[in-house]
């Protein structure tokens, strides 16, 4: 499943690159070595172990920062690239605003049900492309993943299960402006819509 997002990623020697949910820095090291020492990787863990963990296997490459931070803060950089390596409820602003244009962003949108595990959801891999003004939307995989710490919400939870209930997973364009539900909309909020 990563090999399948990391190479939907596009990355190249120079990219620059988020990556929150690193835990002990495997797929960092790999996100590391396709960018080379003229690219930079940021790598996100929250839990203080594992950052740790990640740091000291991480420390031959100079390129590469590990921060032990919760990974839905607002960013200063922007990046070519961002993988979140846990599951979300919808796309966080802080990880829109952080893509450069023709950045890609791929976030596993995830509900959670009774029945499942606790921290574990279950949903659908995406990947966002930032256009000038607006983003389009591919649907990548189906995953079950433990969810993101801070980018979860009960509401969006309800929401996107029932839009994954329904079928039918026509997304293509991710929208940021104030606009009336329609029958074009898949999962629509004040904040953000996917819609077909």
């Amino acid at each position: 499943m990563l090999a399948t997002w990391l190479d939907a990623l596009q990355l190249e020697a120079g990219s620059h690159v988020l990556h929150v949910g690193c835990a002990t820095g495997y797929y960092s090291a790999v996100i590391a070595h396709v960018v080379g020492a003229t690219g930079r990787v940021v790598a996100v863990e929250i839990d203080a172990a594992l950052a740790e963990r990640a740091r000291e296997n991480l420390a031959h490459y100079n390129w590469v920062e590990v921060r032990q931070a919760d990974g839905t803060q607002a960013y200063v950089d922007t990046f070519d690239a961002i993988l979140i390596n846990a599951g979300a409820t919808h796309p966080l602003p802080s990880w829109l605003d952080a893509l450069r244009p023709r950045g890609r962003l791929i976030v596993p949108l995830t509900f959670t049900v009774d029945q499942m595990p606790a921290g574990i959801g279950k949903g659908g891999a995406l990947l966002i492309t930032r256009r000038e003004s607006n983003y389009d939307v591919s649907f990548l995989t189906v995953v079950a993943i433990y969810s993101c710490e801070g980018a979860r919400d009960k509401t969006m939870n309800d929401l996107l299960r029932a839009a994954f209930t329904r079928g039918s997973f026509n997304v293509r364009r991710l929208r940021r402006d104030l606009h009336e539900i329609s029958t074009a909309c898949w999962l629509h909020s004040e904040t953000f819509c996917l819609s077909s």
